[in-house]
């Protein structure tokens, strides 16, 4: 009897891992530009997001967000990768491009250089102030070599996790910034949640344990 109960639970524990491994797609939640050569403009229906700069006073940010709520917390999240779409790239130019977890609870329809929702005002103007618009240290970074209709993967980091983890379990999901390290004039730009081909999307996708289970799930959001 119990060499039969003992089967019977390592095969459970089998069906688990394997079932929790699925992917499930979830739809995106939103992508915005914020340009400061326009800084109460808002770019929600713009496709590409640029992450950019044209000139001293014309530097161009995005915001990203995915819908984590499908996945219930509490959980342990054991990677994390972010995937975008390459529309267009500098000729010849390897830039690196920082991500940060957005501390502010931007809106889609009304984020702008100024502002992360109507009536309320980033701190440092293009959502770069630190510790106070996002956080103090990168989630991480790539260096953008890639061409035009490529793909970037931004690989699983400690930060990336501890960003969702936290996301998932306290419900403070504000998404990413992105931001360029360079003056000059370069520009990278990527597919948004509005691209018309739904394979260009962003997409992330998040491997971890929920509760006390052992089981694994990846979570694939587009």
């Amino acid at each position: 009897m119990k060499r039969i109960l003992s089967i019977l639970f390592f095969l459970w524990m089998i069906s688990s891992v394997c079932l929790g491994a699925s992917p499930e797609t979830i739809n995106s939640d939103a992508t915005v530009n914020i340009v400061e050569a326009a800084p109460t403009t808002n770019y929600a229906t713009t496709n590409p997001m640029e992450i950019s700069t044209y000139g001293a006073a014309d530097k161009r940010n995005a915001l990203i967000k995915f819908d984590l709520s499908g996945i219930t917390g509490p959980v342990t999240v054991s990677s994390v990768v972010i995937t975008l779409q390459d529309w267009n790239v500098s000729s010849g130019t390897t830039d690196t491009i920082r991500l940060y977890r957005c501390l502010r609870n931007w809106v889609e329809g009304e984020a702008t250089w100024n502002i992360y929702s109507t009536g309320n005002s980033w701190s440092t103007a293009g959502g770069s102030g630190s510790g106070t618009d996002r956080a103090a240290s990168e989630s991480a970074n790539w260096n953008e070599t890639t061409s035009a209709w490529s793909t970037q993967t931004i690989s699983s980091t400690t930060q990336l996790c501890s960003d969702v983890q936290d996301m998932i379990n306290n419900g403070s999901n504000y998404g990413w910034i992105f931001i360029q390290d360079y003056t000059a004039t370069h520009y990278h730009d990527f597919a948004t949640d509005d691209d018309a081909t739904p394979a260009n999307r962003p997409t992330i996708v998040v491997t971890y344990t929920a509760g006390a289970s052992s089981t694994s799930q990846v979570i694939m959001v587009q």
